[in-house]
């Protein structure tokens, strides 16, 4: 029975993976918001909060945190986390998850339009709390922890985001994947959530879901991957990073889908980014040298890092060229226009197979007497 089901599972994934009925486009958030759709987005993850779907996946990334960070899962777990949400947002009426590209705000970051009222809104300095915008603690409330979203800016002079120059350093002098990988996830990735979650925000804890700009950021860290990877030429999963030899044929949990099912976006996820042409004044805003954003010592320990993989990241990401100057061309560059049809097809043929899956894995049970399944269907 266990093989029937895992059979079929596979069948399933193997359905899902093909991209006969398009490609998913994932837009700039600031794009969506010229092009109308920042609304649809919004109340598609306000809806998920509401009725319990946002919970399973944020309790699934506490759950299953150790077995998506601190090692070589990190960037394939998430790529698979980020399509999981992408299609329950579908479901609801969102054509696709967005990204936040916050080197653009890099500089100056809460004077981003994205911290405002039109966006993701502004906090109140004494309680964190939102205090306007769609997800203000009047009109959203997280479906975890907290009742409000709390965000607890943690700004800095060596506290900001990454400049676009500094990730093009990264892109280009890191040619395997391993040393690349370690830098992403200790620098430009943690001080995203060290900034805003601070000591006491949602983004500095297991339920940092609550708040959409962890799936923001998340989907910008996997447009991140699969601009190097585009750059390089490079789908290859090797060397050793955090002390572990990275292996293409590890399984990804809860899905129990192989890190070589994840590596390449476009064939394999239907999948792809395209780039924004928007205001990049904070571009410039950079006197002299550009410097290396630094997270907070204690951020990893306190998130279960020992010591050891710390010292590793940490030299790993400094270990880079910084540029002086901000550069006229970004290493790679994907559609700017999303094709009129045919692109979100994908996640209804997602939608009917996983109700197979579903449908067959309760005759399992009921005929095996109790039998629990052995796997969570999440397409």
């Amino acid at each position: 029975m266990f093989s029937l089901v895992f059979l079929i599972f596979n069948l399933v994934a193997s359905q899902i993976f093909n991209c006969q009925n398009g490609i998913f486009y994932r837009k700039e958030v600031r794009q969506l918001q010229q092009d109308g759709e920042l609304e649809k987005f919004i109340t598609a993850f306000k809806l998920m909060a509401k009725d319990g779907s946002l919970v399973k996946l944020i309790n699934n990334h506490g759950k299953l945190w150790s077995h998506s960070h601190f090692n070589p899962r990190f960037l394939p777990w998430h790529r698979l986390y980020l399509k999981e949400m992408e299609l329950e947002l579908q479901k609801r009426g969102s054509p696709y998850l967005p990204f936040w590209d916050w080197s653009i705000d890099s500089q100056d970051p809460l004077h981003s339009i994205i911290f405002s009222s039109l966006f993701f809104g502004e906090n109140d300095n004494k309680t964190r709390e939102i205090v306007n915008g769609p997800f203000s603690r009047d009109v959203y409330n997280t479906p975890v922890g907290t009742i409000n979203l709390i965000r607890d800016y943690n700004i800095t002079q060596k506290s900001i985001f990454y400049h676009p120059s500094l990730i093009q350093g990264y892109t280009i002098n890191k040619t395997r994947f391993s040393d690349w990988s370690v830098s992403i996830e200790y620098g430009p990735h943690a001080i995203v959530h060290s900034v805003i979650g601070g000591a006491t925000g949602d983004m500095s804890s297991w339920i940092a879901g609550n708040d959409p700009l962890f799936w923001l950021h998340h989907a910008f860290i996997d447009k991140l991957w699969h601009d190097y990877q585009k750059y390089h030429n490079l789908y290859s999963f090797d060397g050793v990073a955090y002390g572990s030899q990275m292996n293409t044929d590890e399984i990804l949990l809860p899905w129990n889908i192989t890190v070589k099912n994840t590596l390449n976006n476009e064939k394999q996820l239907c999948t792809l980014y395209t780039s924004y042409n928007g205001n990049k004044n904070t571009h410039e805003s950079v006197n002299g040298s550009i410097g290396i954003p630094v997270v907070p010592e204690d951020w990893f320990s306190n998130r279960g890092a020992n010591e050891t993989i710390v010292e590793q990241m940490r030299n790993e990401t400094n270990n880079v060229q910084v540029p002086t100057q901000v550069p006229t061309q970004v290493p790679t560059q994907v559609p700017t226009q999303v094709p009129s049809s045919g692109a979100y097809g994908g996640s209804t043929r997602g939608i009917l197979f996983s109700t197979v899956v579903i449908v067959i894995a309760n005759t399992v049970t009921a005929v095996s007497g109790g039998l629990k399944c052995c796997f969570k269907v999440l397409f």
